[in-house]
């Protein structure tokens, strides 16, 4: 088993989140579901390019932390995940009709689409140049 960092992201709807990051982005992988009873599961999506050790842990909060669903950084960026091909995942955005923020912004050392969740949290897809890494 390798070693992971995961994000705990706080949603409303586990299959909604599900959808999104596996089905609509293409990214994740479910690793783990698990029904608690009582609409709390362990929702464990492992990033899909094993080259990269991350996961997110999909929590719904019980508690007042609901407020922060879709907040949870605020007006900046929550997380920035790796993408192999900018082009192709802004095509595969506009097919789900999920709308970038500004299409592609091009940086020194890659290429950037940001993008906002379902729930309204900002997502940075980053396609790093090669020589730069």
């Amino acid at each position: 088993m390798r070693a992971e960092v995961a994000l705990c992201l706080l949603v409303n709807d586990y299959d909604e989140a599900i959808d999104f990051y596996c089905r609509k982005l293409g990214l994740f992988n479910v690793d783990a579901d698990n029904d608690f009873g009582g609409g709390q599961r362990f929702v464990y999506l492992t990033f899909s390019d094993p080259e990269f050790a991350f996961a997110l842990h999909l929590q719904r909060p019980d508690d007042g932390s609901t407020v922060l669903i879709g907040k949870q950084a605020g007006k900046y960026i929550l997380t920035s995940l790796p993408i192999a091909d900018a082009d192709r995942m802004l095509a595969r955005l506009n097919g789900e009709r999920i709308e970038p923020e500004g299409g592609i912004h091009e940086l020194p050392y890659g290429r950037q689409v940001i993008l906002h969740d379902h729930l309204g949290n900002r997502i940075a897809l980053l396609q790093r140049y090669l020589d730069n890494v």
